[in-house]
């Protein structure tokens, strides 16, 4: 499953032949011609063992999957932060958390980049993502962060809504 169709995130599909590969039906027609006909859209907002948000911000057919009975949510690139946690590939990431904030808040001051790249349509995502009881948050790009995570979406949201 793609989370979205740009191809740091799909470029491997054919190292996998025997795999099932899903997409969003808005990014189907977005994938290069050699993978087009490799990829299923998504039919329903359940796959097997994950659940799937449609957040459409990074691309039309951007996703989140979330999968319960671990509490991981694959956010695709609704959240990158391009640098792992000090502690790790995985770990709290209590810098990183307060360097997105920081970020949010910049973008959210800045009138043209805040429309220019969609601010009111990424907190909704956020939104959407903060309702999942998530335990492990696996951005697109950079480290998985662990623990607290509705609280973080939260202080996003507040930065981007400039109540932080």
């Amino acid at each position: 499953m793609a989370t979205h169709c740009h191809q740091d995130h799909t470029g491997g599909a054919l190292e996998f032949p025997t795999a099932e590969r899903y997409i969003h039906a808005a990014d189907l027609g977005q994938l290069p011609p050699d993978l087009c006909d490799t990829f299923a859209p998504v039919a329903e907002n359940r796959l097997p063992n994950l659940e799937s948000v449609h957040l459409g911000w990074h691309t039309p057919g951007s996703i989140a999957l979330f999968h319960r009975t671990s509490g991981t949510l694959f956010c695709g690139d609704h959240l990158g932060f391009y640098h792992l946690p000090p502690e790790g590939v995985v770990g709290f990431g209590k810098e990183i958390r307060e360097r997105a904030r920081q970020r949010v808040k910049q973008w959210a001051a800045d009138p043209g980049e805040r429309h220019a790249d969609r601010l009111d349509q990424w907190v909704d995502g956020l939104r959407a993502l903060r309702a999942y009881p998530t335990r492990a948050l696996c951005p697109g790009h950079g480290g998985v962060l662990v623990g607290a995570i509705p609280e973080f979406l939260n202080r996003l949201i507040e930065a981007a809504c400039g109540r932080d």
